[in-house]
């Protein structure tokens, strides 16, 4: 059997035909392809049942715990590969006969170690540390390291035979006797032992001595920038273990460990020594030994100002961690009243709220409840400028879109305490008017009860030259009379929408979260069904059911993408085929319409039968803000 290679030739006689490419089939001989990748093999070895594969793919296979041979199932003897240098010349040979087909030839493997070579060259190393032999030494580390970027094969095979502890020994010996003496040495030591994290108790007890920390801080201080990022890791994870406390101590005691962990922060090298520093100095400011002193001695290096820098654009991965940072500042008095002293603190953790990751939320919601928890009257002014720049509102969405028990608490205990601030800042200022700083996804519901007022009209006539208001019977009318007799309206307000439609013997479930007021209460009271539920939970109802969803101003871009698409897709789910989903003034701004929601709605699939886009102006036209409502049919040929 043979199985066909594409490849793309060439006609080298004709120049013109140098861009009509043509299709070739090169035939790989099925004895030359891996029975478990089906690619071509490059280091092919035998097992003992006889069966030959790419090194690759047996080593995946095994380490995944199967115990037999992929293509006999005969359960395995022995784990020992033979290379079968024969067949890797015939494909090396082929490869060769092909390469004007543009088949590339495999170059030879290198052997893989063996854990005889490997505990071979740690004694070697013991011995050469014994004696103070600093060059042997740095010579055999090398090699170590050589082997370590081979493969993947030679690093595990590296670390099953106690590799990290030899050369941790080798370290703590020549760090304790001269270190500037032996800089290349150790500075390998700490490269390769930078690859061969987590460490074992014996490792930490070695590294964790205070002449080896020494060292380790001297290479952060002094070292080249690989020598430094290497330095930070193993000190990052030196610390993560149960002596911790103990590291900590001794660190505080070495001049300039903690300005330099401080200083990798605030002129980065890399992402990855970042991570490393943020995560090193949390290890010590949670550790338990003189807490107040540590963080003390951090805040003096201006480690809150630093932190915030760094989460303004910071990637996810970074700001999480400088998060967690500041969180286990703010557990201390003088952590907190660093942070008040920041302009950025409020905004910034406010910003985080959401946007980031639920680990980012969670984290920015901590430190915004100790440091609101825990007020003072020379503090106040920062917390009436959280409430001015939307603290209420993003917590009301934080119990919109669902949190765990720990954060619902939080949550309901800050907006206890905020909107006593709230009448504060009415009183204080009336140019603070918190109306104007409305959030998206939340409006003022000073007239939401008003059944007299804009409650009337809705919904009843077109009302907007632009095309946006759509009228109830007008979206009837696209169906043919009585095939719309249910249907669901989501944050539905005081349901208007399902009392009109009530008028035409149609019946809508209201949903909605008492927000700002006894919406639920009111609801009922008006004779229609309202139904609990935030917009993060699965719609009750069974697929292919409703025949019209509607939504007004709920569903918009204060929700995250994510939580966005999987509502329009539970939407559609219960929708029957044929019926209507009417998007009623979602609003964002205008770049996003085109960039991102449009598309995320159109995924869905949805036929469209509406369209209308226009300028959404109520809160002035620099925000570039824009309104679309849509009426969107699920297909008569897609029921799910």
């Amino acid at each position: 059997m043979i199985l066909p290679w594409k490849k793309r030739t060439h006609n080298k006689k004709n120049k013109k035909q140098l861009c009509d490419d043509l299709d070739v089939e090169v035939i790989i001989p099925t004895h030359f392809r891996c029975p478990i990748s089906l690619d071509l093999m490059k280091d092919p070895v035998t097992l003992c049942t006889g069966i030959t594969y790419d090194r690759e793919s047996i080593d995946r296979w095994i380490e995944a715990g199967n115990e037999t041979c992929p293509v006999t199932k005969q359960v395995l003897k022995t784990f020992y590969q033979i290379p079968n240098h024969i067949l890797r010349r015939m494909i090396q040979e082929w490869c060769v006969d092909n390469r004007s087909q543009g088949v590339e030839r495999i170059p030879t493997p290198r052997i893989p170690v063996s854990p005889y070579q490997v505990s071979e060259v740690c004694s070697r190393i013991v011995g050469a540390t014994q004696r103070g032999d600093g060059n042997k030494c740095e010579e055999l580390v090398r090699k170590i390291k050589n082997w370590c970027k081979e493969s993947e094969r030679n690093k595990r095979c590296i670390l099953e035979n106690g590799t990290s502890c030899t050369l941790s020994a080798c370290f703590q010996s020549f760090a304790s006797v001269s270190s500037e003496k032996h800089i290349n040495l150790l500075g390998e030591i700490l490269s390769v032992l930078s690859c061969m994290i987590p460490f074992g108790e014996e490792n930490r007890s070695m590294l964790g001595s205070e002449s080896s920390l020494r060292c380790i801080i001297w290479f952060l201080k002094s070292g080249d920038l690989s020598a430094r990022q290497n330095a930070v890791l193993v000190l990052k994870e030196l610390l993560y273990s149960d002596e911790r406390q103990a590291i900590t101590k001794t660190l505080l005691e070495i001049e300039g460990a903690v300005e330099t962990l401080v200083y990798l922060i605030r002129e980065p090298i890399s992402p990855t020594a970042t991570k490393a520093s943020l995560m090193a100095i949390y290890y010590m400011i949670s550790s338990t030994v003189n807490n107040n002193k540590i963080t003390s001695r951090f805040l003096e290096t201006g480690l809150v100002s630093v932190i915030l820098e760094i989460i303004v654009e910071a990637e996810k991965s970074i700001c999480e961690k400088a998060l967690s940072v500041l969180d286990a500042i703010c557990n201390t008095e003088q952590g907190k009243k660093e942070a008040y002293k920041n302009a950025l603190i409020m905004p910034l953790l406010l910003k985080k709220i959401l946007r980031v990751s639920d680990s980012a939320t969670e984290l920015s919601l901590s430190v915004f409840w100790k440091l609101c928890k825990e007020r003072m009257k020379d503090e106040e002014g920062v917390i009436i400028e959280a409430i001015q720049v939307g603290a209420i509102q993003k917590l009301l969405v934080i119990l919109q879109v669902g949190c765990g028990e720990s954060t619902k608490g939080k949550v309901t205990e800050l907006l206890k305490l905020l909107y006593v601030y709230k009448n504060r800042v009415d009183c204080v200022d009336s140019s603070m008017d918190f109306k104007k700083r409305k959030q998206k996804g939340f409006d003022d519901c000073k007239d939401c009860f008003d059944l007299e007022g804009r409650e009337k009209t809705r919904w009843t006539s077109k009302k907007s030259v632009d095309g946006l208001d759509f009228a109830i019977d007008e979206v009837l009318a696209t169906r043919k009379p009585g095939t719309i007799r249910i249907g669901l309206d989501i944050g539905g307000g005081v349901a208007t929408f399902a009392v009109i439609m009530m008028e035409r013997n149609i019946t809508i479930v209201t949903t909605s979260m008492n927000l700002n007021g006894p919406f639920n209460n009111f609801i009922a009271s008006r004779g229609v069904v309202p139904l609990y539920i935030s917009i993060s939970q699965r719609l009750p109802f069974f697929d292919n059911t409703l025949d019209i969803v509607h939504s007004m101003h709920v569903l918009s871009n204060w929700i995250p993408t994510r939580l966005l698409h999987f509502l329009l897709f539970d939407i559609y789910r219960v929708l029957r085929p044929g019926g209507l989903f009417w998007l009623d003034h979602f609003f964002c701004v205008g770049e996003q319409l085109k960039e991102v929601y449009a598309p995320l709605i159109e995924s869905v699939g949805f036929n469209k039968l509406k369209w209308v886009v226009g300028r959404k102006l109520d809160h002035g036209p620099e925000l570039r803000e824009m309104y679309l409502s849509a009426l969107l049919e699920k297909p008569l040929n897609n029921s799910w």
